[in-house]
């Protein structure tokens, strides 16, 4: 298993929960490759955190990523994940990740069709979106659900 961190990730959704994960994710070290953002306030929040990570197409990032978070609220996550399946954005091998503390791996069913390995990681904590949230990440408690065999890729992320 070569080094997570040497992968190219993509987060689609910049909303509150994204962003968080995004900054603490380059702070740690991970190659943020782009962020996909479709509200003025989510573009502008992550313009702000994240100056340095390009905002890109939803279909082009996933494209581009090996992990590919998806932060987009719980009812869009089966959607997204199916639109980016049925239009050639999720790959074999790829990790797909969404972060919803409701929904299980069946939501990322499309893109495990395709051949991409299913994380559901959840953060246990309530996200205000203030600037502080990334650093309230640290330390804190998640929810894993994956294939056994990916545990410890979902362990590492959270890591």
């Amino acid at each position: 298993m070569s080094e997570l961190k040497d992968r190219p990730v993509g987060v689609v959704g910049a909303g509150r929960v994204g962003t968080a994960l995004a900054v603490a994710m380059v702070r740690a070290g991970y190659r943020l490759i782009g962020i996909s953002a479709r509200s003025p306030e989510s573009r502008k929040r992550a313009s702000l955190r994240l100056p340095q990570v390009p905002q890109q197409d939803a279909l082009a990032l996933a494209g581009r990523s090996q992990i590919l978070f998806l932060t987009v609220s719980d009812d869009a996550v089966e959607p997204v994940a199916t639109h980016l399946a049925e239009n050639g954005g999720i790959a074999p091998g790829q990790y797909v990740v969404h972060t919803s503390g409701v929904l299980g791996l069946d939501a990322l069913g499309a893109a495990r069709r395709c051949g991409a390995v299913p994380l559901a990681i959840h953060p246990a904590m309530t996200f205000p979106g203030a600037e502080s949230d990334a650093d309230r990440l640290s330390g804190l408690a998640f929810a894993i659900t994956t294939p056994a065999a990916a545990r410890p890729i979902a362990e590492r992320l959270v890591d």
